[in-house]
C-alpha cells in the first residue's frame, strides 16, 4: 500500500487529497467532481497546495490531472462521501486506485452499496471509512461483494455497528487474508473485537 492510512499528522484539518503520478495533491470538491471524463477541465484557477504538505509541485494546468493516474485518495471532515463514493464506483478510470480513506464525511449504507458494486476498482487494497455513519447494512453490502476478498486493511472504527455487523467481519476474516480490520468504537461487545484481533494474528 501506499501508506492512505498514515495518521493525518500532516494535512489540513478539513483536507481532500489525492496521491497522484508521485505527488500529493490538495484540490476542491468541485474540482474532483468533474473528473467523470478522467480530467478536469481546463479552468484559470490552480490547484491550491497546503503549506503542511510539504510538497513544491503546484499543478497550474488542471488537464494535468488524471484520475487515471490517482493511487490514494483522501477525503477528511467534509460533506459528501457518498457523492465521492458514487462517482468512484461508476468511473472506469479508478484501476490504479488502491487505497481510499473517506473519515468523517458522512458515508453511509448507501456509500457503502455504491462502492460495493463498482466492477472498476480492481487494485483497490486498503478501505478507511471510519467516523461514519455506516451501520451493519453496510457492512453486509461489503461482505458479499467481490471488492472484499482484494482488501487487506479495512477500518470501520466508530460507525453504527453491533455484533451483527462485526460477526459477518469475522466470518469474512475466516476466508480472506485481511491484514487488519478496525472496528473500534462501534457497539461491539469485547470479545468479538478480541476475536477479530485474534484472527490477525492467525
Amino acid at each position: 500500500m501506499v501508506g492512505c492510512f498514515e495518521p493525518f499528522i500532516s494535512l489540513p484539518h478539513n483536507s481532500f487529497t489525492c496521491d497522484w503520478n508521485g505527488q500529493m495533491t490538495a484540490l476542491s470538491m468541485s474540482d474532483f467532481m468533474e473528473m467523470r471524463q478522467d480530467s478536469i477541465p481546463d479552468k484559470p484557477s490552480i490547484f491550491i497546495r497546503g503549506e503542511d504538505l510539504g510538497r513544491k509541485r503546484i499543478i497550474k494546468n488542471k488537464k494535468d490531472f488524471r484520475l487515471s493516474q490517482v493511487v490514494a485518495l483522501r477525503m477528511r471532515n467534509m460533506d459528501g462521501g457518498d457523492t465521492v463514493l458514487d462517482l468512484l464506483s461508476k468511473s472506469s478510470h479508478v484501476s490504479n486506485l488502491e487505497d481510499i480513506s473517506i473519515v468523517n464525511s458522512g458515508v453511509t449504507d448507501y456509500g457503502m452499496r455504491l462502492l460495493s458494486a463498482s466492477t472498476f476498482l480492481t487494485s483497490l487494497t486498503g478501505l478507511d471509512v471510519s467516523f461514519n455513519e455506516i451501520s451493519d447494512v453496510g457492512v453486509a453490502y461489503l461482505c458479499a461483494s467481490n471488492l472484499v476478498t482484494k482488501l487487506t486493511y479495512l477500518d470501520l472504527a466508530y460507525n453504527e455497528i453491533s455484533d451483527r455487523g462485526a460477526m459477518l467481519l469475522v466470518e469474512q476474516q475466516k476466508q480472506q487474508h485481511l491484514e487488519q480490520t478496525n472496528v473500534w468504537g462501534n457497539d461491539v461487545e469485547p470479545a468479538l473485537l478480541s476475536m477479530l484481533d485474534s484472527l490477525h494474528d492467525d
